[in-house]
């Protein structure tokens, strides 16, 4: 200091010198002199007339602009004196964090807290620290620190500053570097610092990521699957209905040129049936049995022709001709057809009817005799001997 408010001299005949930056003790004999700072005083400022004192019991007071503190010498300079260092202030994202602030990173001073947890957007650290050797934190003392996990090696100085650190689980250490043989213990402190992995990128959220991709991959896999399946199955399906109806082109084809052979010689009998008819010199029993062949011999040719009809019909070419007529006529004559089978077979056949004047309908002839003719021989088929049709 350039500056000497009081002197005063201790127990062991050293002069005690207060300044502007603390207190000096000078050793006259040994040509030696020890200092001591504001802050170690835990004072703001020595002033003209702030006062100093040496008691008899080797006690110090010492004046400040704001106050007052005392000590023993031998306390401050004992070399042996069981000091730590310890973390003072932390700040993150400039902004300077206390115990229990809206931030609820620290629910107790810094210095009494070994571990830290941060989310993924407080990653800018600025950290200071400290240590309750007084003396020697005026002497030419040194410190390191290392971020494990971060740091490959340790980096000298008073001040600690970290940017964009990445989220993970660091520990933070510090240590005082020796600078002679002097010094007994290499003091260290640490704190552990977690910063958190934000939701979106932490390993629960890659797990979920992982089963979202595989069942994306799943599915689409199976899609291509079933798809590939579906499109198999309607191919063949294809090719088994391109089969069939191959199969039932041949098959009317085949009816087809059957229907051809039987409808000739159907018609010739048919002619001759009724030259037979036309012939005036048969009894009328004989006539009878000649005009029920010829109806069977019509309706065996309408049938053929219904053949031929049914490949015109799968092409949609068939169109009903439908006329207006009494349909009561239509049936009776229908029902005569089925008489003399009726005899044959022991069933009672009857064709009974509640309207004398006929029913007129609008209806295809053709078609509804075939109808008619196929419900009466189902009728004949299945009827018992004795019953009634």
């Amino acid at each position: 200091s350039d500056y000497c408010y009081d002197i005063a001299q201790s127990e062991h005949n050293e002069l005690i010198i207060s300044g502007d930056k603390g207190l000096s003790f000078l050793n006259v004999e040994n040509r030696t002199l020890k200092t001591i700072g504001l802050d170690a005083l835990i004072l703001s400022g020595i002033n003209y007339g702030c006062g100093l004192l040496v008691c008899n019991n080797g006690e110090i007071f010492v004046g400040g602009i704001d106050g007052l503190t005392s000590f023993f010498k031998q306390e401050v300079f004992d070399i042996n004196k069981n000091y730590t260092i310890y973390f003072s202030s932390l700040s993150v994202n400039d902004e300077k964090i206390k115990p229990d602030d809206k931030t609820n990173i620290l629910k107790q001073s810094l210095p009494f807290t070994d571990k830290i947890v941060l989310n993924h957007k407080q990653n800018n650290l600025n950290i200071s620290f400290t240590s309750n050797n007084y003396i020697r934190s005026h002497t030419d003392g040194i410190y390191e620190y290392k971020l494990e996990g971060f740091d490959n090696k340790w980096i000298t100085g008073d001040q600690i500053i970290y940017t964009n650190i990445h989220p993970g689980n660091y520990k933070l250490w510090i240590r005082e570097k020796k600078l002679s043989s002097d010094d007994i213990i290499s003091k260290t402190t640490s704190m552990d610092i977690i910063i958190q992995h934000a939701w979106y990128a932490n390993p629960y959220a890659y797990i979920i990521y992982f089963i979202i991709v595989y069942v994306i991959l799943f599915s689409f896999m199976r899609f291509r699957k079933v798809r590939h399946d579906l499109k198999t199955s309607l191919e063949m399906e294809r090719k088994e209905k391109e089969q069939i109806e191959q199969m039932n082109h041949s098959k009317l084809q085949f009816f087809s040129n059957i229907s051809h052979e039987f409808h000739t010689p159907l018609t010739l009998i048919i002619v001759q049936i009724e030259r037979l008819l036309n012939n005036n010199n048969i009894s009328p029993f004989l006539y009878n049995r000649l005009l029920k062949i010829n109806k069977n011999a019509i309706h065996l040719r309408s049938l053929v022709s219904e053949l031929l009809d049914f490949r015109k019909l799968e092409q949609g070419h068939i169109k009903l001709k439908v006329k207006e007529q009494n349909i009561i006529p239509f049936l009776k004559e229908i029902y005569l057809s089925f008489l003399e089978l009726s005899s044959e077979r022991n069933i009672l056949y009857k064709f009974e009817t509640y309207e004398k004047e006929g029913i007129i309908c609008w209806y295809d002839p053709k078609q509804m005799q075939k109808i008619f003719y196929n419900l009466i021989s189902n009728a004949f088929k299945y009827t018992k001997p004795g019953d009634s049709i």
